[in-house]
Order: C-alpha cells, then structure tokens, then sequence
C-alpha cells in the first residue's frame, strides 16, 4: 500500500521524466533543423563539384590548379557527408531515446493511475 508521500514521490519523478522528454524532443528538433542545413549545403557544393568536372580544358587557364581545387572540394565534401552521417545516428538514438522515455512514462503513470484508483478504493 502506498502513502500518500510515495504518491507525491512518484508523481514528482513523472513531472521530471516529462521535462526531460521535452528537453529531448527540443534537442532532436535542433539536431533535424541542422541535419537540413547540413545536406542543403553538400547539395550546394555537389552541385559546384559538377560544375567542375564539366568546364572544359579550354575554358580554364591552368589545369593543376583547376585539379587541385576539385581534389579539395571532393575531401571537403566527404568530410561534410561523414558529418552527415553522424547527425543522422545521432539524430535516430535520440529519437530511439525519445521513444523509450515516452514508453517508461505511459508505463509509469497508468501505475500511478492504478495505484490512486486502489488508494481511492481503500478508503
């Protein structure tokens, strides 16, 4: 039998898991809002990297350089795709994370709702 401080306790953790669940869809928020941002900007340079591979010999002056800078934005685009990458397992664990805490509170508070229901019962 629960009292009604083991009530008051149990109802002040699931305001507390509540806070944290907002604070998570918060961060998953940011993390989709930059993911955006992120891929908007690797559609940008791939589309720059195109450009590049299809200027002719004769329309640019010096060949190495014009290498050197494909060879240049091609690594910097694979470091922003395993960026990417990263947001995007990270953005899924917390969205993972997200789910499993909603799950815990649904649980937690139709015990709470069970356990009033009997407190109420009993008296």
């Amino acid at each position: 039998m629960l009292s009604v401080k083991d009530i008051n306790l149990l109802e002040g953790q699931n305001q507390g898991l509540k806070k944290q669940n907002k604070s998570l869809q918060k961060e998953v928020k940011e993390l989709r809002q930059k993911l955006k941002l992120s891929e908007e900007r690797h559609e940008v340079l791939l589309n720059e990297y195109d450009e590049l591979l299809h200027k002719t010999p004769e329309n640019v002056s010096n060949c190495t350089e014009c290498e050197n800078d494909v060879l240049l934005k091609s690594a910097d685009l694979e470091m922003r795709c395993e960026k990417l990458e990263w947001w995007y397992k990270t953005l899924n664990k917390a969205l993972d994370i997200k789910d499993e805490l909603n799950r815990a509170l649904r649980e937690e508070n139709e015990e709470l709702k069970n356990k009033l229901r009997i407190l109420k019962n009993d008296r």
